[in-house]
């Protein structure tokens, strides 16, 4: 969904441990990787972020008003506002449109991940031209890394400058839904279940998009204990067929690493998604 939820946290970030004496977030490190292809990336920002906003894998990450929630599933649904927001704001909550918060991205120097058993070393580092950073496997490359390493994390200058370990999440074994099927969403609860782990977190996502437009999305955050009950009322709250679907389970190690500058830090993100597609 597109668009800072009312609580930036989206009661999820409780889940991300904090870290002593860091009062607020200037950036966030990610080494994601999914059905297909990886991607490793760096974002400094100029300014301080409260650490609060680290939820749903990012600092940056936008969200219409809560919908609902239940237990550790939160709904939210395409608001509409009459008139279209204008110029560079969103629609936030029914006829009611917020300026888009605006992300100053700059330098704060090479990151660098070691420890990996599939790539020895992963580059993260400004690009000029294209003001953000790049990386080394590139996007849609091959493996970071096969998972229970730990990833040596380092590099940054000046008040930016840090070193910090995570350990690599093992892949996802996914059996409910079949992963091996095309979704289909029916009413009623969501039974979702996976081979149990030591993750930091596993975060399920459901999205319905209609073929008028609207569109849902839950977000569940919970531990990586091997099941969890979506309940029916917020299944049965995303819109109905004719629609397009998607489910996806993330195993997630997310930390907070202080910076040389007293009181910041990094949001650091290791994660594995499996993500299945459907049509109802």
């Amino acid at each position: 969904m597109s668009a800072p939820s009312s609580s930036p946290a989206g009661g999820d970030a409780g889940l991300v441990p904090s870290a002593p004496g860091v009062t607020a977030l200037v950036g966030e490190v990610h080494l994601h990787q999914f059905p297909g292809g990886t991607h490793a990336w760096t974002a400094i920002v100029d300014r301080d972020i409260p650490p609060a906003f680290a939820s749903k894998d990012s600092i940056t990450e936008i969200d219409t008003v809560v919908s609902s929630q239940e237990g550790p599933c939160t709904l939210y649904t395409s608001p509409t506002c009459t008139p279209d927001c204008a110029g560079a704001t969103y629609c936030f909550a029914p006829d009611s449109c917020q300026p888009l918060p605006e992300w100053p991205y700059i330098d704060g120097g090479e990151v660098d991940v070691t420890g990996s058993s599939v790539v020895p070393r992963i580059r993260m580092w400004w690009d000029t031209a294209a003001a953000t950073y790049v990386s080394d496997p590139a996007p849609g490359g091959p493996e970071l890394f096969a998972g229970g390493e730990t990833l040596h994390l380092a590099g940054g200058t000046g008040d930016h400058a840090f070193t910090f370990d995570v350990p690599a999440p093992k892949p996802i074994a996914l059996s409910t839904p079949d992963p091996m099927s095309d979704l289909h969403l029916v009413p009623g609860a969501l039974e979702v279940a996976w081979t149990s782990g030591i993750a930091d977190s596993v975060e399920v996502i459901v999205v319905a998009q209609a073929s008028t437009g609207a569109q849902g999305e839950i977000r569940c955050v919970t531990t990586d204990s091997g099941s969890l009950t979506i309940p029916a009322d917020l299944m049965n709250a995303i819109p109905p067929p004719p629609r397009q679907t998607s489910f996806q389970i993330l195993r997630n190690n997310e930390r907070i690493a202080p910076v040389a500058r007293a009181g910041a830090g990094l949001f650091i993100h290791a994660g594995q998604t499996t993500w299945i597609q459907g049509v109802d």
